[in-house]
């Protein structure tokens, strides 16, 4: 199926010469496809593709194979199907004229690629209500769709119809500017599909509206050449859809120019195209055209009857039930647009919720953290407390055994040197009292930066606490290392001779 998709959009995109025959050729070829296709999904693309196909020749066969693929596409729950079956729909109703109808079905497709994520879907009827909004000379919204969809289009992973799509935009955005009087944008975009389009279907529409854009520019004869080469090649290729507008425009043009002759001949070529294929619009403009045509050359029965025929057009067109209809459609779907956005505040709101649940916990989690640091600052002071009172005791131990040592008979030739013991206790000693009492005015500071919530400064006051224990341990440490070594050398000696470090006997005399 994507295979014979593909084909259909090439064949349509390449159909210059002949594209009227192509088309009888090929939706024959679509018809006996889908007489022998067994598989549901392919069958609702193909009828879609006969709906998209006959939607600019024969209106009844075109919303036949519509409501076909419609209905089928539903009963299989094909999503991507009915979005495409609605907006071919959509395509044929705006060319019959309906734009209520055609507007109603877009949204709806609208809404089911905008669900489902499709994005050349979405693009597709973004494109088709520009174009709705083109028709009812709503130029500013028609090119705010376009944007849209062209915005979409550019992240889409683009097949052969996706191209072709992209032009389609383009051409849309570029007319839309120029019809809006911004005509250097305008000028940017033709020119750019200008070359997208050669040997293209797309080629004699952008010739029309190039036409167009340089009649505004004042290029009146490059305009009217323009306009001659698509009104030759739509003649050509038999596309009298293209070939009514293009001769309607030219038929504008030559108004302006003051050649009523001219004008008249194009208006009615316009109007007979328009006829054949039941182009409501185009026909409207021809009679217009025709009618002001005939009453500046003051034929009153020429005039009165284009006349009647444009206004039995404009009533079919946007008469009282037709305008109350496009409302309706209208004020739908500036409802679901106020639900959309509902919903986007609505789902803000829950962010915002499990934002606030977030930041509490994180605020919970610091909490703990605090909480514990301070259960193991608290632990930390009981140990300095009991490493404290440990260095105190042993001070004490040291200072009577330096008087059993002063006392003892063996000591009695150490005199000299108590002094200098007494010095070496009382340095790690100094050392175990200042950083105690450092670390006491450390902690009074710690908890003031609690009170503020200056959770860093803490981090580093605590850092310090660790630094200072770890000195007062090694002071401590040094402090029993020399009582140690004062007990060795008052314990009794048997006077035997025993291997012993030197280096290390060195370095104890040494200090």
């Amino acid at each position: 199926m994507k295979i014979l998709t593909i084909t259909f959009f090439l064949t349509f995109a390449c159909g210059i010469a002949s594209s009227q025959q192509v088309f009888d050729v090929y939706n024959d070829s679509l018809k006996q496809n889908l007489s022998i296709e067994k598989q549901d999904t392919s069958r609702v693309l193909t009828m879609a593709i006969l709906c998209a196909s006959y939607a600019f020749a024969n209106f009844d066969s075109a919303v036949a194979y519509g409501n076909q693929a419609l209905a089928l596409a539903k009963k299989i729950k094909f999503p991507r199907g009915e979005a495409w079956a609605l907006n071919c729909l959509g395509n044929a109703f705006i060319n019959q004229g309906d734009i209520p109808k055609s507007m109603e079905l877009r949204l709806k497709s609208l809404q089911i690629a905008e669900q489902y994520g499709y994005l050349t879907e979405e693009a597709a009827c973004l494109d088709g209500l520009g174009f709705i909004y083109n028709y009812l000379k709503d130029y500013p919204k028609a090119l705010s769709y376009g944007q849209k969809a062209r915005q979409i289009i550019d992240k889409a992973k683009l097949d052969v119809f996706g191209l072709d799509l992209k032009i389609r935009i383009n051409l849309n955005l570029g007319t839309n500017y120029m019809l809006n009087n911004q005509l250097d944008s305008s000028f940017i975009y033709l020119q750019k599909t200008y070359n997208e389009t050669l040997n293209l279907y797309w080629h004699p529409i952008l010739l029309r509206y190039f036409g167009e854009l340089q009649f505004r520019l004042g290029n009146h004869g490059l305009a009217l050449e323009y306009l001659r080469k698509s009104i030759s090649i739509n003649k050509l290729s038999n596309d009298t859809y293209s070939g009514t507008q293009a001769n309607n425009t030219i038929a504008t043009f030559f108004d302006q120019l003051k050649q009523p002759d001219s004008c008249i001949y194009y208006a009615k070529v316009g109007l007979a195209y328009a006829q054949k294929i039941g182009y409501k619009r185009g026909a409207l403009e021809a009679s217009n055209l025709l009618t002001k045509q005939y009453e500046q050359l003051d034929d009153k029965n020429q005039a009165f009857y284009y006349q009647k025929t444009a206004a039995t057009l404009n009533d079919e067109l946007y008469g009282a039930q037709k305008v109350l209809a496009l409302q309706k459609t209208l004020s739908e779907q500036e409802q679901r647009q106020r639900e959309i956005e509902i919903d986007k505040i609505t789902y803000q709101n829950q962010l915002k919720q499990y934002a606030f649940l977030a930041i509490l916990g994180v605020l919970f989690l610091i909490g703990f953290i605090l909480y514990r640091n301070n259960r193991q600052k608290q632990k930390a002071n009981l140990i300095l407390q009991e490493q404290k009172e440990k260095v105190e005791t042993t001070l004490s131990q040291l200072r009577s055994t330096q008087a059993q040592l002063i006392q003892s008979e063996k000591l009695a030739s150490l005199g000299e040197l108590t002094a200098g013991i007494a010095h070496e206790i009382q340095n790690p000693l100094n050392f175990v009292n200042n950083f105690a009492e450092v670390s006491a005015e450390m902690l009074a500071e710690m908890e003031e930066e609690l009170d503020k919530g200056d959770t860093q400064e803490v981090k580093a006051i605590a850092a310090d606490l660790k630094q200072n224990l770890s000195k007062i341990n090694h002071h401590g440490q040094r402090a029993a290392s020399i009582v140690k070594g004062m007990l060795e050398h008052s314990r009794a000696s048997t006077g035997v001779k025993e291997p012993t470090d030197l280096n290390a006997l060195a370095d104890e005399f040494l200090r």
